[in-house]
């Protein structure tokens, strides 16, 4: 078999650039798609992208206003505690003075007790059956711990029986805070 060669070498490296030319057209384009792909791709992922982070600044914004109203709480409920810290280290427990002041067998009846904690004094008003009863309730207070310097108006040391008395006395704030015990 013999092979004809009828084209001329002219024409061969004509059709041999064309080949070159169509192959590296073909590699373009091919490039051209992947190019347009990858930036389609790019610009997707930046809206995405842009659209979460929108919906993470509101779920932030929203964490921070409920953040806001649950703070605000807690400081209320810190200054009530604060508060009644502050209530619990003044409290004194008068009950258990009151009780020793009221225990008494010398025919006293009480009409008003008076103690006031900021000017350190107690005042008793009532009346007492004899004078002896109403001396021996004055030493009584005169010698228990949390008072001293106990006065009665010495006017009504003249009267025998049927007494109306107001005895004064300073609170020895020291035994305070061990009134309870």
């Amino acid at each position: 078999m013999l092979t004809l060669n009828l084209v001329s070498e002219e024409i061969k490296k004509e059709i041999r650039k064309r080949k070159i030319f169509s192959l590296f057209r073909g590699v373009l384009f091919f490039l051209t798609i992947l190019t347009i792909t990858i930036t389609a791709s790019i610009i997707y992922a930046k809206l995405v992208i842009e659209l979460k982070m929108e919906n993470i600044d509101k779920y932030i914004n929203t964490v921070n206003q409920n953040s806001a109203v649950f703070n605000q709480k807690i400081s209320k409920i810190n200054s009530l505690i604060d508060f009644t810290q502050g209530v619990q280290a003044e409290f004194v427990p008068w009950s258990c003075l009151i009780k020793q002041l009221m225990d008494n067998d010398q025919g006293i009846t009480f009409s008003a007790v008076n103690i006031n904690k900021k000017t350190a004094t107690l005042v008793i008003r009532g009346s007492a059956k004899t004078r002896d009863g109403l001396l021996a309730y004055s030493d009584k207070v005169e010698n228990m711990d949390y008072f001293s310097d106990v006065k009665l108006p010495e006017n009504i040391l003249g009267i025998k029986e049927n007494i109306s008395f107001e005895l004064t006395a300073k609170l020895v704030t020291d035994f305070l805070p061990k009134l309870s015990e």
